[in-house]
């Protein structure tokens, strides 16, 4: 299995270049959850779709197909080698601008706290 990866904070220009590229492949939450369990690929350990903020934030990135419809799935974590980077409301603010400056300014279609990390679902199609 593919270590965690190490935190490198970028600036959010070089993060927004390197947006679009974490939009693909479109997963199967379910296949790739079972794959991270089983120790096959997952998006967690992939450069491509982890995006590590300046203040201790990290956020991961990908597209997700289900049944009936494929979503953008945006989940943001708070901590930084098990110390909070930033309290839940703040957590929680940090995301709202964050999604704003990626492009994503409508309402999200679902919003979930789970553990430490914030998880925001956009429909695509």
């Amino acid at each position: 299995m593919t270590p965690v990866l190490a935190f490198e904070p970028q600036t959010v220009e070089e993060m927004l270049r390197r947006f679009p590229a974490a939009l693909e492949p479109v997963f199967d939450p379910v296949r790739a959850f079972a794959g991270a369990v089983n120790g096959d690929y997952c998006v967690t350990r992939d450069r491509r779709h982890v995006f590590d903020f300046e203040n201790g934030v990290r956020m991961i990135v990908t597209t997700e197909r289900l049944p009936q419809r494929v979503l953008r799935h945006l989940s943001f974590g708070s901590t930084v080698g098990g110390l909070f980077a930033l309290r839940d409301a703040e957590l929680a603010d940090f995301a709202k601008e964050t999604l704003k400056t990626f492009g994503m300014a409508s309402e999200p279609t679902a919003m979930i706290k789970s553990g430490e990390n914030l998880h925001f679902w956009f429909v695509v199609q």
